[in-house]
């Protein structure tokens, strides 16, 4: 090869190797783009939520398997036996999380690396370390067994309000119909709920239950909501919520608009509103606690100390309502009589759990009993609540 075209064969060479080196550099710049776009503007989020991922991690391994069908069949047991009784407890999806993490870690140290296989296919029993996606996936396939469907509610009220009883095969399938139609929806309205940056899922960070009244099926299959929320019904104010809920809105809207320097735009009605409603519907001392903690965490640390805030806050949220759980599970079982009508103590009363009723009957009693709701048969009676 001549000298000329050895230079002309370098000269190519160089800039092959620019225009590969701009490739990758806008290949990374496009990387770089589309994970600044799937981060969250919200602070608290980008803190507790990494954009990174590690593709190599297996995820369906026999340890998943395993521990989320133990636990799933599991949680949805208790939470069935629990949706019928007066006094329940809750399975915690916190609980779940630190439980798996531990017996992940013990299987991965004391299973061999056999591979199984399973109606063909071929899994090993030990794949490596446990990890992230593990946990995480059978945090989401147990969830799934942590609360009681609504058609189950439909499914008990007709037979107990109305004397009319669906047959299992009936009963099976209105769930999984009912089911299968919720999955569908929440599917199809991904991309505008869940896949979007800025929408922000709180309960997900740390996941809380908030209580409703009772539950749709019991509403709207038994009871009807007339009885509940018609202007002579027990649940008339409800609609002045609503009024409140339109205007408060509006009025720190025009506020911001009307000065613009002042931070309104900061104070999230729905989010207030939200929290108000997932107050305790029972004693009231318990607030003083949460708001203290919420003070000391939420804003005293997460303003000056983020670092440890990122790293501990939603561990311990998760350790105290795990450890509430227990606790109350414990009460309910020696305290609360729910081994054995014989096996329990009486809560002694105070100014914290005072009741009274509207007519004074029953100076010390924490709820009224109801008389099927005024249900007989397939007629209403005027039984009250």
């Amino acid at each position: 090869m001549t000298d000329t075209a050895s230079a002309k064969h370098e000269d190519y060479l160089g800039e092959k190797r620019d225009f590969d080196n701009e490739k990758d550099m806008k290949f990374d710049d496009d990387i770089n783009l589309e994970e600044e776009q799937e981060n969250s503007p919200i602070e608290a989020v980008r803190l507790a939520v990494p954009i990174t991922d590690d593709p190599t991690l297996p995820v369906v391994t026999f340890r998943f398997w395993v521990l989320s069908f133990l636990f799933t069949a599991l949680g949805a047991t208790i939470t069935q036996y629990y949706f019928f009784r007066s006094t329940s407890g809750t399975y915690s999806i916190f609980f779940v999380n630190l439980v798996t993490y531990s017996m992940g870690k013990f299987m991965a140290r004391v299973l061999p690396e056999k591979k199984i296989s399973v109606f063909g296919y071929e899994m090993s029993l030990n794949p490596g370390p446990f990890n992230i996606k593990e946990h995480a996936l059978i945090g989401i396939a147990v969830s799934t067994g942590s609360s009681s469907a609504y058609a189950i509610e439909i499914v008990a009220s007709t037979d107990l309000f109305l004397n009319f009883r669906i047959n299992a095969l009936g009963s099976l399938l209105l769930i999984i119909t009912t089911q299968s139609v919720g999955y569908g929806m929440a599917g199809m309205l991904r991309r505008y709920l869940v896949y979007p940056a800025e929408m922000v899922w709180w309960s997900n960070l740390v996941q809380v239950r908030v209580q409703t009244y009772w539950g749709s099926g019991l509403i709207y299959g038994a009871l009807g909501p007339a009885r509940m929320f018609a202007f002579d019904g027990k649940y008339w104010f409800i609609y002045i919520g609503f009024i409140i809920g339109l205007i408060v809105p509006a009025l720190f809207w025009l506020l911001s608009k009307k000065f613009p320097g002042v931070k309104w735009s900061a104070i999230n009605i729905a989010i207030i509103a939200q929290g108000m409603g997932a107050f305790p519907n029972g004693y009231v001392t318990g607030i003083v606690m949460i708001l203290g903690t919420a003070l000391l965490f939420q804003y005293y640390i997460y303003k000056y100390h983020k670092v440890w805030w990122t790293k501990y806050t939603f561990i311990l949220s998760a350790a105290l309502d795990t450890g509430a759980a227990f606790t109350g599970l414990i009460l309910f079982l020696f305290l609360g009589r729910g081994i054995s009508p014989n096996v329990g103590v009486d809560i002694p009363s105070w100014w914290a759990n005072h009741y009274v009723d509207d007519n004074s009957n029953y100076p010390n009693a924490p709820y009224r009993g109801i008389d099927r709701c005024g249900a007989a048969g397939k007629n209403w009676t005027s039984g009250t609540l």
